[in-house]
């Protein structure tokens, strides 16, 4: 050892034991004042305290922090949003919840109806009120219906509006959102939602948010369109020939006493196309948002669209005429096979 460590070593010898090294001792020591001798229990309870301190700090910063996520998310402007899907459609229900779970509202799937000929007994007592001749066989009022895609869909949609009615009947002011599961919602949906409904009246009872065709200028403000039926398509005038305004159901908001009111416009005419049957009456009164302006899209293209490959499906097997490749491309898309 070298003379200056030994130097070194001597005077924090003589420190440690003079009165002022044992007060140093005593004071590092105690119980108040780190970890050193002492009962190992209290030992073990100051462990304890501090991981409960730190603990108690996490779960603080963990809750602030949740409640400055829901703070900045508006609370939805509907009871609950629902998407209709079929039951083998697996791949739309993952991504329709996925969208919806992210955006945080309470939503619920509903099972879409199958189309096809066993709809005619399990749903028997909507047939009495009759089926339009353009979804039967050449058109004709006696010919086999041929668009059961298209009957799937309203059996689908009505249904579900007779299940709001009657779980929600206490509540008729309750507004719902209504999805079918080829819609893409934008990021940020519902903060846009809640900016563009305050464009439309306070009194709104039907309010689309994603639609296709046509809209009137003359109808519509910077970011909201008044729909005004009919909205086609019409047999004459200069609305005539298969212009359809304000078509689609992908996205839309309706309360619960308007969905009585469709459901008793519903019961009076025969089935066809849903979307065309609700905008062939002024009730409910509906707006539409501009088509710049929509909190979403619809993805027929890229998804396919299942209700055009049942009725292709149907066609070909009562016509006996081949399917074309736009038809059978649509199917591959959404996985229904021919043969079934």
């Amino acid at each position: 050892m070298s003379r200056r460590a030994a130097v070194l070593t001597a005077v924090g010898l003589s420190i440690y034991l003079t009165p002022l090294g044992d007060q140093l001792r005593s004071w590092v020591h105690s119980p108040q004042h780190g970890d050193g001798p002492g009962p190992p229990a209290q030992r073990q309870d100051r462990h304890r305290g501090r991981r409960r301190r730190r603990r108690r700090h996490r779960d603080d910063d963990a809750e602030s922090s949740s409640e400055g996520a829901s703070a900045a998310l508006p609370p939805a402007p509907f009871e609950k949003a629902f998407f209709i899907n079929a039951d083998a459609s697996v791949e739309r229900r993952h991504f329709m919840e996925r969208q919806l779970r992210a955006s945080g509202v309470p939503f619920e799937r509903w099972p879409a109806v199958r189309g096809g000929t066993e709809v005619l007994e399990s749903h028997r007592s909507y047939f009495s009120r009759g089926v339009e001749r353009h979804l039967r066989t050449n058109h004709s009022l006696t010919g086999d219906i041929s668009a059961w895609g298209t009957v799937a869909t309203y059996l689908s949609h009505h249904t579900l509006f007779e299940h709001i009615v009657r779980r929600w009947r206490h509540n008729e002011s309750a507004a719902f959102l209504i999805l079918q599961d080829d819609t893409q919602l934008n990021e940020g949906w519902l903060q846009q939602l809640h900016t563009l409904i305050g464009h439309v009246e306070p009194e709104w009872e039907r309010l689309l948010l994603v639609w296709w065709g046509l809209k009137r200028p003359r109808d519509c403000t910077e970011h909201i369109c008044v729909v005004r039926p009919p909205a086609g398509p019409t047999d004459s005038g200069p609305e005539c020939c298969g212009k359809r305004f304000y078509h689609g159901l992908q996205a839309w908001l309706v309360r619960q006493r308007n969905l009585q009111c469709i459901l008793r416009r519903l019961a009076d005419r025969k089935i066809k196309n849903i979307d065309a049957l609700l905008v062939q009456c002024n009730c409910p009164h509906s707006f539409a948002l501009q088509p710049r302006v929509m909190i979403g899209a619809h993805l027929d293209r890229e998804l396919g669209s299942e209700r055009a490959a049942v009725n292709a499906v149907w066609r070909s097997r009562l016509t006996n005429h081949t399917l074309k490749k736009a038809a059978k491309r649509n199917m591959r898309k959404v996985q229904i096979d021919a043969r079934r």
